[in-house]
């Protein structure tokens, strides 16, 4: 009877764990970010419905403005806008600001200004060329950093060590210790100033068992901005044909 117990075992944690992955999900993805005033409003825009990468992402319906991308083989990523930044929201955040621990603003917008840089430059296929200042008949990418709470890493050795005791249950405490990171992003055509597209997105530190990620205050806005820039390169490259970009899991069994 024991020797049949331990091998159904594995099945049974299985089972339970795609159950609970499933509820989690819902539970732990980042909510929306509130927009903030860099982003515009138009009425030519057509909103994309959910299910892609992004929270929020919108197109233009502009048959003059789509026939001018066409002809675009450049993009232009501006430096990143630092001034929708709204102040650290969570409470064991500012607790972290409280005794001296510095938030690395300056650091994360450059990364995530270089991640884009990069993934447009290399990546295989690439719809346009980046080129270091704006030129005629060249797209600008503009990118807003509107949210960066780190994550508290005191308060998830706690859930950790928690865990050892009570498994699973110890991630109900994840979305009061993991840090969260919010964007919002627009593409124009130079010159004129027309939009062709824009979107929205907030991400969170991602819940593992044992993540390496959860003991570093930043670890995971590193990892978000490379997803971003990843996505949208992909974005620019498939949405004219109707394809969708799929998002993230929240839960991974990677701990780095």
């Amino acid at each position: 009877m024991t020797a049949k117990v331990l091998q159904t075992l594995p099945a049974i944690l299985w089972l339970l764990i795609g159950t609970s992955c499933t509820t989690s999900k819902e539970l732990l993805k980042a909510k929306p970010a509130q927009f903030s005033g860099f982003l515009r409003h138009e009425k030519h825009l057509w909103t994309e419905p959910p299910g892609g990468p992004f929270h929020y992402s919108a197109r233009t319906m502009s048959a003059k403005a789509l026939q001018k991308e066409r002809k675009c083989q450049e993009i232009w990523i501006a430096p990143i806008d630092l001034r929708h930044l709204r102040p650290t929201s969570k409470a064991l955040a500012s607790v972290q600001e409280s005794r001296g621990l510095y938030r690395p603003v300056n650091e994360v917008s450059s990364a995530l200004w270089q991640a884009f840089c990069q993934t447009l430059s290399t990546a295989p296929g690439a719809r346009y060329k980046v080129v270091q200042r704006p030129t005629k008949g060249c797209v600008e990418l503009r990118l807003a950093l509107i949210e960066f709470d780190q994550t508290n890493a005191g308060g998830n050795v706690v859930k950790t060590v928690a865990g050892s005791f009570v498994g699973p249950f110890a991630m109900i405490a994840g979305p009061f210790v993991k840090g969260q990171i919010a964007i919002e992003g627009k593409l124009i055509i130079h010159g004129s100033g027309e939009l062709l597209y824009q979107f929205a997105d907030r991400e969170s530190d991602p819940v593992t068992v044992i993540s390496a990620r959860s003991f570093n205050a930043t670890g995971f806005a590193y990892r978000s901005v490379q997803k971003w820039a990843q996505q949208f390169e992909e974005m620019t490259r498939i949405y004219q044909h109707g394809s969708r970009v799929r998002d993230a899991n929240v839960m991974r069994l990677n701990p780095f």
